[in-house]
């Protein structure tokens, strides 16, 4: 969900009106007691899709939304932090898993809720992981046990589709896009949506199966 309008002035408390300020082209949460304007931008969630050969590790999670669905580790970035240190962070969190960061992998805009997906490729330091607070299990799937049915987000099918393209291609991509609703149906379905803007950049490095 896109982060509610501020009601309230953060820097004196006063009551905001909604106008759109001289200058601007949209609304904005304005005090009129001290002149501050409130502005609500996108927030980023980072992440990491984990191999080794041709298994990925995924998490189970434990909390809403998606409880009991599967995904690669993710969360959202903290102010202070790089989206991979951010990665590593949520990796650790979720999984009990060090990682390695190999690569970029995608970069996904979430404009209906106001998000920025952010997944970086990565590989194992060491054979050690167990699930976190928020995953009720971490387990190792091969490439072709993916469950579809039981994956967490649209964003989720996206990534791992991609990954799934240049492995088949043997050529890894930096890809980023736009996930588009169509409005139809169950926001939550991977089959709503569109990446009708995607972009796929080749990257100078060697694609292989780590182990």
């Amino acid at each position: 969900m896109i982060d509610p309008e501020p009601k309230f002035c953060h820097q004196c408390g006063s009551p905001l009106t909604q106008e759109i300020p001289q200058g601007e082209d949209r609304l904005r949460g304005v005090c009129k007691a001290c002149g501050m304007i409130h502005y609500v931008n996108p927030r980023v969630v980072v992440g990491t899709v984990i191999e080794s050969g041709n298994r990925i590790l995924l998490c189970r999670r434990a909390i809403e939304p998606a409880h009991g669905k599967w995904t690669p580790p993710a969360g959202f970035l903290e102010v202070g932090e790089s989206t991979l240190a951010g990665a590593t962070r949520e990796t650790w969190e979720e999984a009990r898993a060090e990682v390695e960061i190999l690569q970029p992998l995608v970069s996904i805009d979430l404009t209906r809720i106001g998000q920025i997906h952010i997944k970086y490729l990565a590989k194992m330091k060491s054979d050690d992981f167990e699930a976190g607070p928020e995953s009720l299990e971490v387990r190792w799937f091969d490439y072709s046990e993916i469950p579809w049915d039981d994956l967490a987000f649209p964003v989720t099918h996206w990534s791992l589709r991609l990954r799934i393209q240049d492995r088949d291609q043997g050529s890894p991509h930096f890809h980023r896009g736009t996930l588009q609703w169509n409005q139809q149906g169950s926001p939550l379905d991977f089959s709503n949506y569109d990446l009708s803007d995607l972009q796929s950049w080749p990257l100078d490095i060697e694609e292989g199966n780590e182990s």
